[in-house]
């Protein structure tokens, strides 16, 4: 398995634990949990390196919670963030940049089903709430107010506050991938597959037409 080199942010609230999985909006949902910091009992500092820890390596503290809670992307978007960051930072291991792969290699990669196995320790924890995120302001709005009523003010916040500069690259995935490369891709990670599935309701559509689940 391939090293990510991607901050993950355990945070616990009463009812929730959320852990950030790499190149998932981690930061800036760690920005919209300081809005509603009164629902956060505790939060890695960044420089701990426990920070990396999942919900099975945290503990109890973490596996006791109600609600275990992630973020989730679309596979290809996920597939290139990874890829541009290792273009500018290089790896955990090994800061030097690596070049970009060509597309027909990326597809081969199993390392998000590699990743998304860690977090829900194989398939034996349950992710009870997923944030996605393309509508991440909005789906975070939804989850905090099932814990408490939000006030105008920080839906108004949570609505509008800057989380974080993005790296420039193309994000439209079909300049990247034909119809052939991303049904590679997401046969070769059917766990990812199986949860984008049911939380978007769909593959995502190519420029050729909407992926069958094959």
């Amino acid at each position: 398995m391939v090293s990510c080199p991607h901050e993950r942010l355990m945070i616990l609230g009463r009812q929730f634990a959320w852990a950030h999985m790499g190149k998932t909006a981690g930061d800036a949902t760690s920005k919209l949990f300081e809005v509603v910091g009164d629902l956060v009992l505790f939060s890695h500092d960044p420089a701990d390196r426990r920070k990396h820890q999942t919900f099975r390596e945290f503990g109890d503290e973490a596996l006791e919670k109600e609600l275990k809670v992630l973020n989730v992307r679309r596979l290809p978007s996920w597939k290139l963030s990874v890829v541009h960051h290792r273009s500018r930072h290089g790896t955990a291991s090994d800061p030097t940049p690596i070049p970009i792969p060509s597309a027909d290699v990326m597809v081969e990669s199993l390392e998000a089903d590699d990743m998304l196995l860690s977090f829900t320790d194989n398939g034996l924890i349950s992710i009870d709430r997923w944030l996605r995120v393309e509508s991440l302001r909005k789906d975070f709005i939804r989850f905090v107010s099932e814990l408490r009523p939000l006030t105008e003010w920080e839906v108004l916040t949570l609505s509008t506050i800057e989380t974080k500069v993005v790296a420039p690259y193309d994000r439209d995935f079909t300049k990247w991938f034909n119809a052939k490369q991303l049904r590679r891709l997401y046969k070769n990670n059917p766990p990812w597959a199986g949860i984008e599935k049911r939380i978007y309701g769909s593959l995502p559509a190519s420029r050729w037409g909407v992926l069958s689940g094959d």
